[in-house]
């Protein structure tokens, strides 16, 4: 007799061919008149290194080919000082995860046909959210013109718009220190440094300068605690920091002194400059003559105290003042 074995049902709904297929859920490519129109912002950086050059041009020439009006540039970042691609563009293309999700996949091919590689690549497409404008983003995207680094590159955007756009991004600005990187006491030089060796290297600017340079590109600002709290940094002694730091190998022991110590701390005059072995260590010469003149001045210093006080009793005994001489 032939035992028939039950077959478990599968949970769900039942799987077929075309549900194993992946689903483009817009059959319509970015930009058909089917669609609503909505923002975008984007931002392509690598990690740890600058994007290629040429990507520029080449999401230019995406976003001319779908997108309505774009704008897109090069920018710095205030922390890892990577060069990046910051835009934005107004386009007919629904604004969910699935859309946004499209999109991506559509600009990272253009990227690998450019660099053939995505190692590092990170693509961000956000829309822009309530309150958010276009116009607005715009005058965000050009907040680097005229730095060195500073491209841009427009489809149907014109010059009064990006003016425009740029006093709108100005009145949104809440805080003095927006998109800034605040200078203090604690950072001052290591920030200097930065700037000097990203912007002027291998020249080496003055410090005051190298200061100014970074205040008038608007990416730095100082902190209110210099007119407030700090006290006021020595220029030579800054200068000479400057200096060591940049070409240590000519650095003198009285550069070291003059950063370092206190010169009211320590006499000219004794001799500082010896070397010993540690336990090993005897009084020199110099330093028995130091300790004479120092018993000397003792000396002296009790004697006038000596002559002082009893001058004061003198005084009070015969009812006369002495008169110093």
């Amino acid at each position: 007799m032939m035992t028939v074995t039950p077959t478990k049902k599968a949970r769900g709904r039942p799987r077929s061919a075309a549900a194993a297929a992946p689903i483009t859920k817009y059959t319509n490519p970015p930009g058909h008149a089917h669609y609503p129109i909505n923002n975008f912002s984007l931002t392509i950086s690598r990690l740890k290194q600058d994007v290629a050059a040429e990507l520029l041009d080449v999401i230019h020439t995406f976003l001319t080919k779908y997108a309505i009006k774009s704008g897109i540039s090069t920018e710095v970042g205030h922390r890892a000082f990577n060069l990046h691609l910051q835009g934005t563009f107004s386009m007919r293309y629904p604004s969910d995860a699935s859309a946004i999700s499209d999109i991506t996949k559509m600009i990272k091919q253009e990227i690998k046909g450019a660099v053939h590689s995505l190692t590092g690549y990170r693509v961000v497409l956000k829309v822009l959210g309530r309150g958010q404008a276009f116009s607005t983003m715009i005058g965000y995207v050009t907040k680097d013109e005229g730095q060195p680094h500073y491209q841009i590159r427009l489809h149907n955007v014109s010059r009064a718009d990006l003016d425009q756009g740029r006093r709108e991004h100005t009145s949104m600005l809440s805080n003095i220190d927006d998109n800034k990187k605040i200078i203090n006491m604690k950072n001052f030089f290591n920030e200097c440094f930065r700037c000097n060796k990203r912007c002027f290297a291998p020249v080496v600017v003055p410090v005051d300068f190298a200061l100014l340079y970074m205040m008038q590109s608007q990416n730095y600002i100082l902190t209110p605690d210099f007119i407030a709290q700090y006290r006021k940094i020595d220029f030579n002694e800054a200068t000479t920091l400057w200096r060591m730091i940049h070409d240590p190998t000519n650095t003198s022991i009285e550069d070291v002194r003059a950063i370092i110590f206190d010169p009211r701390t320590y006499d000219s005059r004794r001799t500082t400059n010896r070397y010993f072995i540690s336990g090993a260590f005897a009084p020199a010469v110099d330093d028995a003559e130091v300790v004479s003149e120092k018993s000397k001045r003792e000396e002296k210093m009790r004697l006038k105290t000596l002559s002082s006080a009893s001058s004061t009793v003198l005084g009070k005994s015969t009812g006369f003042s002495i008169a110093k001489r």
